[in-house]
């Protein structure tokens, strides 16, 4: 099988039509031999901060020694980052994504199982559903100490939480995402959410009365999730945002104090990627008082050596160009709160794309105001949301929004009128930020040929 068959394979079974539950996933492993039962997991489940929050806990184990596997989606700049492996190597940090070659093998192989259980009778299994699988395979393969397995989607009825060899849950920020699949409400999303917390397996939450506290708006996330720890006799850690002091925070970086470790430097910007940081310090807490050595030294190095694209990140200086995946409303409050602090006053061009099941009306409300112009484009996407639409919702808040026709135009209009713009800040799905760093790279080739 090459590897564009292989590609094309799991984007055809996307014909297949989904049920939700376990029974597909747990078919199509059981066909495979199981590989995920003989792995350790760390759970991630939540809205925002779910792809930050395995990074950091994913390259603190890494520092600790720790071969580890990482499993995210969605993927910005390859499909290969969908399944990652992190380990030191002669005092190195390695990130090494799936080589192509493993994904024909893994991808055959299930093709092979999923013909047996089309033969049985029984559902083919989705694209997601065949990705977890494969992750699986790979992770067995590599001998991973431990797997950091991000949710795809709410977290009852994902694939992900087929696994029961799990050593520590983490629940990120939640908010309102997928509605017409969770629920239109935080309660109903929480307890979907939260239906990947398991019996006597230790929880490491994200400080949720301090966020509302802030939005003057009341808790409801932590009393369902403290009922579902008590349920599942499961020990509930929340991290503690009043424990946390900034030292010093520039486009450059942030140095921070958690409780008892000081002096971190965290390189993602943002002061949501410090709250990030300080629930990945949780669970490297719980983790090192289960057996697995993890010191602070180890904590603070695996945060300052952590690396995750898309989240306030600066693609080029002067002026400065930056990529953020802000698609929903936690993440546009986030961005928003990024703005005031390193671009506050300053004259700002957006190019915003969006998918269509998200809410564009929050997005815009809390950051539309603080552009002075915006381009709108239409993500690659079946459901993205028509540029059109999202310019009539950005001039409730903008009084100059123009519809591009695609990424790569937006981005060579930014350019011809940069220079009257302090930032060119692009935003919104993570489906089309690819286009935006290969346009960059692109004139970095460029501008180096020149030079």
């Amino acid at each position: 099988m090459e590897y564009q068959d292989a590609l094309d394979y799991i984007t055809d079974a996307g014909k297949y039509a989904g049920t939700f539950g376990l029974d597909n996933i747990r078919n199509l492993l059981e066909e495979l031999g199981n590989p995920q039962s003989k792995l350790r997991f760390i759970h991630v489940g939540g809205t925002n901060g779910k792809g930050s929050v395995s990074a950091y806990i994913s390259t603190i184990l890494a520092v600790s020694g720790y071969r580890v596997g990482r499993y995210i989606s969605p993927t910005i700049l390859s499909y290969q980052e969908r399944i990652q492996t992190l380990e030191m190597k002669k005092g190195k940090l390695y990130e090494e994504e799936i080589e192509k070659t493993k994904i024909c093998k893994w991808v055959d192989r299930i093709k092979k199982a999923c013909s047996v259980l089309r033969k049985k009778g029984l559902s083919h299994p989705t694209p997601f559903e065949i990705e977890t699988a494969m992750g699986f395979l790979e992770f067995f393969d590599r001998n991973c100490d431990i797997v950091v397995l991000e949710v795809g989607l709410g977290g009852r009825t994902d694939a992900t939480n087929i696994v029961d060899t799990v050593i520590c849950e983490v629940m990120t920020s939640i908010s309102k995402d997928h509605v017409q699949f969770l629920g239109n409400s935080l309660e109903k999303i929480t307890m979907e959410k939260a239906g990947i917390l398991k019996r006597k397996v230790p929880i490491a939450a994200y400080d949720y009365k301090t966020q509302y506290q802030i939005q003057k708006k009341t808790d409801v996330i932590s009393p369902i999730l403290k009922q579902k720890a008590l349920e599942q006799e499961a020990e509930l850690n929340f991290a503690d945002f009043g424990e946390i002091k900034v030292l010093k925070e520039s486009l450059e970086g942030t140095d921070f104090n958690y409780k008892d470790i000081l002096g971190i430097h965290c390189s993602l910007l943002g002061r949501f990627q410090v709250r990030n940081a300080a629930l990945a310090i949780e669970v490297a807490k719980i983790l090192d008082k289960i057996g697995w050595k993890i010191g602070i030294q180890e904590i603070k190095e695996g945060i300052q050596k952590t690396k995750w694209r898309g989240r306030f990140e600066i693609l080029h200086k002067n002026p400065y160009y930056i990529v953020d995946g802000a698609h929903n409303e936690d993440g546009a409050k986030v961005l928003a709160e990024s703005i005031d602090i390193y671009l506050k006053n300053k004259k700002l061009l957006f190019i915003v794309g969006v998918l269509a099941d998200k809410d564009c009306k929050s997005i815009l409300s809390y950051t539309g105001k603080y552009a002075e112009m915006i381009y709108t484009v239409t993500p690659d996407n079946e459901r993205a949301l028509p540029a059109t639409k999202l310019a009539e919702e950005a001039k409730l808040h903008c009084h100059r929004v123009e519809v591009v026709d695609s990424v790569e135009l937006a981005m060579k209009k930014a350019e011809e009128i940069e220079n009257d713009y302090d930032a060119v800040v692009i935003f919104g799905s993570l489906y089309y930020l690819h286009k935006v760093y290969d346009y960059m790279d692109n004139k970095k080739e460029e501008r180096d040929r020149i030079c």
